[in-house]
């Protein structure tokens, strides 16, 4: 992610991308960069819209010869809802930019080579993208901002982190920070400390769950119920995780049967590439239950809870204890 690069100091840069926290991410980097103190911030940084007058006052702000300091930046928001005028006195003042100023140009758009005058601005500027990373990226991309934090993230606690933010960048780099204080001096960090930080994923734990009741394990799928409710996890919230993994391996089941392979499926149905052995081996043992009764104990815990008929905790223990008869 070119975002987490040191910016060189002066030049153009085009922002493109739906990632806002990660624009704001580049510029705060590029500020800190080029100014030594808020003196020189206060006094060399401005920041500007495509609003009427806004470019005007962009173009004299950088043509404005810096004060107390080699360099001034200014940012231009909305570079791509200027004027068809004002774009082509872009076009031109970045052809002869001043090498006293540096500027950050800022579009919504995807990428600029589908848009021509942004492919043309890009020509004379370096272009950063800001989008958030696809699910398969993920992992990848949070090992290296957690590098960048300084610490390492085990496979398990990445997919913990996952699963409780998501591709909610601002949100993931934020965690990624509060771990890096967390564990320290530690550097290396495990899915207890993210369970610790940030709280239990019913949906991780549900991986464990499903292996006990495909083992028929009642005490051990019991147990882990059990903590669940004292943890504060609703009755009807583990119905709905066991409910959801059962039908991805349903469907995982039909894909395999039609010959795909099991890491093929995994990918398919998103299921973290920790979890993915573990996955394939359970819809391989999925043949011992009948998805139908298992579908329907659900639904029957499900109606239990929400009309009061039993307790969360006796619905769910009747629910285990069902499933493991099978």
């Amino acid at each position: 992610m070119k975002s987490l690069t040191e910016p060189s100091k002066g030049g153009i840069y085009l922002l493109v991308g739906k990632e806002e926290f990660l624009k704001k991410e580049f510029v705060r980097s590029l500020k800190s960069s080029l100014f030594k103190n808020l003196s020189e911030l206060d006094l060399n940084f401005r920041e500007f819209d495509a609003e009427p007058g806004g470019f005007a006052a962009f173009k004299d702000f950088l043509q404005t010869l810096p004060f107390l300091s080699p360099q001034r930046l200014a940012v231009l928001s909305g570079v791509d809802e200027l004027e068809e005028g004002e774009k082509e006195s872009l076009l031109s003042f970045i052809a002869s930019f001043p090498s006293s100023a540096a500027a950050v140009l800022v579009s919504c758009e995807t990428s600029a080579k589908k848009n021509p005058f942004l492919s043309a601005v890009s020509k004379k500027a370096k272009t950063v993208s800001c989008y958030a990373p696809f699910d398969r990226d993920l992992p990848q991309w949070i090992s290296t901002r957690a590098k960048h934090a300084g610490i390492r993230l085990e496979p398990a606690a990445s997919a913990l982190l996952i699963d409780k933010m998501g591709k909610d960048v601002p949100a993931l780099s934020s965690s990624l920070e509060m771990l890096a204080t967390y564990i320290h001096p530690r550097k290396d960090v495990n899915a207890g400390d993210v369970e610790a930080l940030l709280g239990r994923s019913l949906q991780n734990d549900v991986f464990v769950l499903v292996d006990n009741l495909l083992k028929k394990d009642a005490k051990a799928a019991l147990s882990m119920t059990a903590n669940f409710l004292r943890e504060g996890i609703r009755g009807f919230e583990i119905v709905a995780v066991l409910a959801g993994q059962f039908e991805r391996m349903r469907k995982a089941k039909a894909l395999m049967d039609e010959g795909l392979p099991g890491a093929q499926v995994g990918t398919e149905l998103r299921v973290h590439s920790f979890f993915m052995d573990k996955f394939v081996v359970q819809v391989k043992s999925l043949s011992r239950f009948d998805l139908r009764k298992v579908f329907r104990e659900l639904l029957l815990c499900d109606e239990s809870i929400k009309t009061g008929a039993l307790s969360e905790s006796l619905a769910v223990e009747r629910l285990v204890l069902s499933l493991c008869l099978q």
